[in-house]
């Protein structure tokens, strides 16, 4: 066998090939020439990985007779492969394990019924209204941005005090906040959770109004109704059409919202109030 020949094919062409950056390429082909010549039928001097705390040692079996014994030494490999084996901690399997228990739950709360199991309880549609309805009421207000532009521009002047260590009333007069780097971080915070209120605000208006018939369900609106009645936030609340993170996440409907009106607290009190002294952080 052209080893040389097997490993190109393999890690240059049929797999290889797809591989686009140049750093993965170079690796796919380490383990090519790890893996993928003589030395793997070098009997028992060869490993194809090592293991500690005695686990399974996954290597070629000395030559044997007959295909059962192949077979049977097959069945002898783990049920459960550790992640160690792919150079991952093993925690990996912590992360492995919640990531396909979630996907399960997602998949039954997609398959269940959409419809009301007794004629004489609520459908989905009265549910997710009363929903939307409750989430409403909670809603904080809007942002103005030139308000909060002036806010930031003048400080109150204890803030300025601590923050310049100046106490000369004719220098802080005329400090633009602006000037100071953390006060451009509140603006921005700001900014992005105003896009958020905005986001929900307008989905949980939209919602009720199909719901009632008087525009239609949209796609993102369907969406939003089927991840209401589930208890999760819609993904497009949290998640860009690009994929791209755009706020925080949660894995309900509760804590999301709830991080919204914690955030929103947050950031008007620093807005009105001053700089905090202690930072809520998630």
């Amino acid at each position: 066998i052209s080893w040389s020949t097997v490993q190109y094919m393999i890690c240059e062409a049929q797999y290889g090939g797809r591989i686009t950056d140049d750093f993965d390429r170079v690796l796919f082909n380490t383990y090519g020439k790890s893996w993928l010549g003589k030395q793997c039928f070098d009997g028992d001097r060869f490993q194809f990985c090592t293991l500690p705390h005695g686990a399974f040692t996954y290597k070629i079996p000395a030559t044997k007779a007959l295909v059962e014994q192949y077979q049977d030494y097959i069945q002898t490999f783990p049920a459960n492969d550790s992640p160690e084996i792919f150079g991952l901690h093993t925690n990996a399997d912590l992360t492995y394990g919640s990531a396909t228990t979630q996907r399960i739950l997602n998949t039954i709360l997609d398959t269940q019924p959409k419809e009301s199991a007794s004629s004489s309880g609520k459908t989905r549609e009265e549910t997710v209204k009363e929903i939307c309805t409750e989430l409403l009421q909670k809603m904080p207000k809007d942002y103005v941005e030139e308000d909060v532009r002036d806010r930031i521009k003048k400080r109150p002047k204890a803030e300025l005090e601590y923050v310049l260590q100046e106490k000369n009333p004719n220098v802080l007069k005329n400090v633009n906040g602006f000037e100071i780097p953390l006060n451009v971080f509140l603006y921005q915070e700001i900014v992005r959770l105003q896009r958020a209120i905005q986001n929900v605000r307008s989905t949980l208006s939209d919602l009720i109004l199909a719901i009632d018939g008087v525009v239609i369900m949209t796609p993102n609106l369907q969406l939003a109704l089927n991840s209401i009645f589930d208890a999760k936030p819609p993904p497009f609340w949290y998640m860009d059409a690009s994929g791209a993170q755009i706020a925080w996440t949660s894995p309900t409907l509760s804590l999301w919202f709830e991080g919204l009106l914690k955030r929103e607290e947050q950031l008007t009190s620093w807005l009105t109030g001053g700089r905090p002294n202690v930072y809520w952080m998630t």
